[in-house]
């Protein structure tokens, strides 16, 4: 997993990177150890964003202290949520203010699995976004709508989305139908690398 890594207080995701990168997992930062928490390394030097090229698969922070407000050193969680990418919090959970965005609380013991199961998970908010096109192509071309399910999830790649139609529904509507979806979900998230989408009769 390629994991963007945050902390509401500096060196508090220390651990955390160690267990990632013994594991083999890709870690990335906004700010280096030991700096400030302006400007991140999207903006000094003209570094680039960790977000920039797609491929990140789960964000996590680390916070030590409950806190009910995002700290200075979390700036980069407000980019992931607005990438659509997965958010995860460690440490001390109580409080978190990530809870009404959907963030997924982990303990210290569990993180990697949770992690795992983060960029597993479909993507409610795709998933929805997703079968609102598909049922709009649908009832466009006169075709039964009861059958019909999405769900979408991220990986490296970019999305995925699988569509479940009717037997019925002809190859015809069914490709109109994923042109539709792929449309939807772009302008849903720019930011995915690609977007793709396949379509099973049920």
């Amino acid at each position: 997993m390629k994991v963007l890594v945050l902390e509401a207080e500096p060196g508090a995701a220390e651990d955390s990177v160690a267990q990632l990168t013994a594991s083999g997992h890709e870690v990335v930062r906004c700010h280096a150890a030991g700096e400030a928490a302006f400007p991140c390394v999207g903006i000094d030097s003209g570094g680039a964003c960790p977000l920039d090229d797609g491929g990140v698969d789960v964000a996590l922070t680390v916070r030590r202290h409950a806190r009910s407000v995002p700290t200075p050193h979390e700036d980069g969680v407000a980019c992931a949520i607005r990438n659509r990418v997965p958010l995860v919090v460690t440490g001390e959970t109580s409080l978190n203010p990530y809870e009404r965005l959907g963030a997924i609380v982990a303990s210290e013991g569990d993180l990697e699995n949770v992690l795992a199961e983060a960029v597993r998970d479909a993507r409610p908010d795709h998933s929805e976004v997703a079968l609102g096109a598909l049922l709009a192509s649908l009832r466009a071309n006169d075709q039964p709508t009861a059958t019909a399910n999405a769900r979408v999830w991220r990986a490296r790649t970019g999305l995925h989305a699988v569509l479940e139609v009717a037997e019925s529904v002809p190859q015809r509507v069914r490709d109109m139908a994923a042109v539709r979806v792929t449309s939807a979900l772009r302008a849903y998230d720019r930011f995915a690398a690609q977007i793709d989408v396949s379509i099973e009769a049920v």
